[in-house]
């Protein structure tokens, strides 16, 4: 079974600032990076400018112990599990939905 994060309101997907330090503190490279810009007053960053898969291994395992303080702005994040290997997230008005192709209807033009 896979894991990968998505965002359960609207208002859309960003990690806390504990979060990312969280990650960094445990030498996850991207979150390293995207530290270097923040100053001393930063409380909260929107996670999206950090490019890292939602299957990240370091990023599920953020949430899982964080849990709610692993929120960012607005967001409220949770983890997916899901079978097989391809994923899509759908997005509405920051409200996500997993998708796999195991869950999709899909339209056969010989019907």
């Amino acid at each position: 079974m896979n894991k990968a994060i998505i965002n359960m309101s609207f208002g859309g997907f960003s990690v806390s600032h504990k979060g990312v330090l969280w990650m960094a503190g445990r030498g996850h490279q991207g979150a390293t990076e995207y530290i270097k810009g923040w100053s001393d007053q930063a409380e909260d960053w929107w996670y999206g400018n950090l490019e890292v898969p939602r299957h990240d291994p370091l990023l599920v395992e953020m949430v899982e112990t964080l849990g709610r303080e692993a929120n960012g702005n607005s967001a409220r994040l949770g983890v997916q599990e899901f079978k097989g290997d391809r994923y899509i997230i759908d997005e509405y008005d920051g409200y996500e939905t997993l998708r796999t192709p195991e869950l999709m209807d899909w339209e056969n033009v010989n019907d």
